[in-house]
C-alpha cells in the first residue's frame, strides 16, 4: 500500500497559515513555542517583517540562541541601512528647501522622518516625496543636479518618476499625485492635512498620522489591487499597527475625504477588519459584513492559492475598480487593459 507523504501540499498550506497566526502572535510579544523557529523567519523575512519582530521579542529569554542572534544581526543591519536612507532624505529634502520647494514625505520617507522609535523596526526600500505639479520640473532638475537619473524619463508617467543613484541604498520616488486614492489627489489637497517639520535644517511636510495610515491601505489595497486580489501585505499591517500604538484613533474626517466612494469605503473596511482579525484591534471602526467577507476570503485564500483567480474574477464582478469608467489620468485602453491583466499576474513575494 502506497502511503500518503507527511508533507503533502494540502499540510504545506495549513502550515502557511498557521505561521502567518503564529508570526502576528509574535510580533505582539507573545514568543512562540517552537521546536523549528524555521518556517516562521522565512516567511518574516519574506514579509519584511524582521526588523518587526526582532523589536518585538527583544529581551525575551525563553528564545533559541541563534534565534536570538539572528534577530539582533537583522535589527543592526536595518538601523544601520535606515541611518543611511535617512542621510539620503535629507540630502534630497535640503535640496529641494534650498529653492523653495517644501516637498511632502509618505509612506517610508515619512517614517524616516518621524519619531525615533517609529523608524527604527521598520525596513524602508526607497524614498516617496510629493511636490507640488508646478515645482515638478525644478525638483526633476535638483534631484539631477547632486547625481540623481531617471532610467525611465521616456516613459509617460503622469503621476511622478523614478531616481537612482549609484552611491545609495535606495531609489527616490518623486511624486506629483498620489495613485494610491482613486482621485489621484494632488499636493494641494494634501497638503492641508499635514504639519510641517524641521529636518536638519531643511524643512519638509509630515502627513497626520491618520493621512500616513490612509495612504498605505490605499496603496495596498486599490493601487496594488489588494481589495480585488484578496491579498495581505503584512509589513503595511505592521506600519499601521505602530501608527496606531504610537497616535491611537483613525480621524474619521480626513479618512472620509480620501475614501469618498463607497468602493474606497469598502476597501477601507475590508483592510481594517483584517488588521483587527490579525492583531489586537486598538480602535473602533463600524463592522461591514462585505468586509468581513473579503478578509474570510483572504485566510480562506491563504490555504487554497488556486482559488485566487476565481475570486478576483468574482470581486470584480461584484464591485469593480474606478479605473475601467475612469478616462481622466489613464486614456489609452492599453494602460486599463494593463491594470486589469496586472489582477491575475503572480503575487509579490512580500504579500500572503
Amino acid at each position: 500500500m502506497q502511503m500518503k507523504p507527511e508533507n503533502s501540499w494540502s499540510s504545506i498550506l495549513e502550515s502557511d497559515w498557521h505561521n502567518l497566526m503564529v508570526l502576528c502572535r509574535a510580533l505582539e510579544g507573545s514568543v512562540p513555542k517552537l521546536t523549528d523557529w524555521s518556517p516562521l523567519l522565512v516567511l518574516a523575512n519574506r514579509t519584511m517583517v524582521t526588523p518587526a519582530l526582532a523589536s518585538a521579542l527583544e529581551g525575551q529569554w525563553n528564545i533559541p540562541a541563534e534565534v536570538s542572534d539572528f534577530l539582533y544581526h537583522i535589527a543592526e543591519r536595518t538601523s544601520s541601512r535606515n541611518d543611511r536612507m535617512r542621510e539620503q532624505l535629507i540630502e534630497v529634502v535640503s535640496a529641494l528647501s534650498a529653492v523653495g520647494v517644501t516637498p511632502l514625505l509618505i509612506k517610508g520617507a515619512a517614517f524616516l522622518a518621524a519619531e525615533e522609535r517609529l523608524r527604527l523596526n521598520r525596513l524602508s526600500t526607497d524614498l516617496d516625496v510629493l511636490v507640488p505639479l508646478h515645482a515638478a520640473a525644478q525638483a526633476r532638475d535638483i534631484l539631477q543636479s547632486i547625481g540623481y537619473t531617471a532610467p525611465h524619463a521616456s516613459a509617460a508617467r503622469p503621476a511622478g518618476l523614478t531616481f537612482e543613484r549609484s552611491s545609495d541604498v535606495g531609489e527616490v520616488d518623486l511624486h506629483y499625485r498620489l495613485r494610491s486614492f482613486e482621485d489621484w489627489p494632488d499636493f494641494v489637497k494634501i497638503a492641508p492635512f499635514c504639519s510641517r517639520i524641521d529636518l536638519e535644517g531643511a524643512e519638509a511636510l509630515l502627513p497626520s498620522p491618520t493621512l500616513q495610515a490612509a495612504i498605505l491601505i490605499a496603496h495596498d489595497q486599490l493601487q496594488e489591487r489588494d481589495y480585488w486580489r484578496g491579498l495581505i501585505d503584512l509589513r503595511h499591517l505592521v506600519d499601521l499597527r505602530a501608527v496606531f500604538a504610537t497616535y491611537g484613533p483613525l480621524d474619521q474626517s480626513t479618512l472620509d475625504a480620501f475614501f469618498f466612494s463607497r468602493r474606497a469605503k469598502r476597501a477601507l473596511a475590508t483592510q481594517l477588519q483584517t488588521y483587527a482579525k490579525l492583531f489586537v484591534a486598538e480602535f473602533s471602526f463600524e463592522p461591514s459584513s462585505w468586509a468581513d467577507i473579503q478578509c474570510k476570503r483572504r485566510f480562506y485564500q491563504i490555504k487554497r492559492p488556486r482559488t485566487r483567480g476565481l475570486l478576483t474574477v468574482a470581486t470584480l464582478l461584484i464591485d469593480p475598480p474606478a479605473l475601467l469608467g475612469r478616462k481622466r489620468h489613464l486614456e489609452a485602453a492599453r494602460e486599463r487593459a494593463q491594470y486589469l491583466r496586472r489582477m491575475f499576474s503572480g503575487k509579490k513575494p512580500v504579500k500572503v
